[in-house]
């Protein structure tokens, strides 16, 4: 920023389970900065993950809006920051848990399954699926089909190739900020665990303690936060009286 301190900082919200709604909502919400370049970013979150695209998609956006207008940009985790919520959150040049009780990690990949094929067969529902492919991922996962090693061995190598992408991007963005040494990364951090705030930092996946606010006011005194998730109070009162 050229040593210039901003007379504004943009703030924006991403809760709730990631999905392709969250990624349209932040999409929307970052537009409104299209015509203020050279602002920096707040991204408060708080999300026990969802979806691996989506969350990778806000992730590489955020990076994106950083490196277009040069600026920094600041993450906070408020309750969650977790699984796909912390994917996000590495997309900050400096990463802070909002209080000592936020939840941050889980770095891991998961899909459950509900097996229900006991339940089809009592009432005689019959599932007929074709494919091409009999281990394709479509028939691997159908609740209506038994599991075997040959299935498990396809869904675990799939969350495999998940994991090792979220992998990728912490240790492209916390590699030398980490201080769990790199033999016991995969048993200590990479493991799903979820950590509050002060382990998290303690191991190098946040860089501080501190409410975004609070935070924002102490790097730059006179700017003046910006909150892009705020809907105007004419949109509030429109959306209140929809018609569905």
């Amino acid at each position: 920023m050229l040593g210039l301190l901003p007379k504004k900082v943009f703030k924006v919200y991403i809760s709730g389970t990631i999905t392709d709604q969250t990624y349209t909502k932040f999409l929307k919400d970052l537009n409104k900065t299209q015509f203020i370049p050279s602002t920096p970013l707040a991204v408060v979150i708080n999300s026990p993950g969802g979806s691996a695209v989506h969350s990778d998609l806000i992730y590489k956006r955020i990076r994106a809006y950083a490196s277009i207008n040069k600026v920094q940009v600041f993450t906070f985790a408020e309750d969650f920051a977790a699984s796909g919520g912390y994917y996000i959150m590495c997309s900050g040049d400096y990463l802070y848990a909002s209080s000592t009780l936020s939840l941050i990690g889980s770095i891991g990949a998961v899909s459950a399954i509900p097996n229900i094929k006991d339940f089809a067969t009592k009432y005689g529902i019959e599932r007929r699926y074709f494919s091409t492919n009999p281990l394709d991922f479509f028939a691997t996962t159908d609740p209506l089909q038994d599991y075997n090693a040959e299935k498990s061995k396809k869904i675990s190598s799939v969350l495999k190739e998940v994991n090792e992408e979220f992998k990728k991007i912490i240790l492209a963005n916390r590699k030398d900020k980490l201080t769990v040494g790199e033999d016991k990364r995969n048993d200590v951090i990479f493991n799903g665990d979820v950590f509050l705030a002060n382990k998290a930092l303690e191991y190098g996946l946040i860089d501080s303690i501190g409410r975004c606010d609070d935070v924002i006011k102490e790097k730059f005194p006179d700017a003046k936060i910006v909150d892009l998730s705020r809907e105007k109070l004419f949109t509030r009162l429109t959306n209140a009286f929809k018609l569905y």
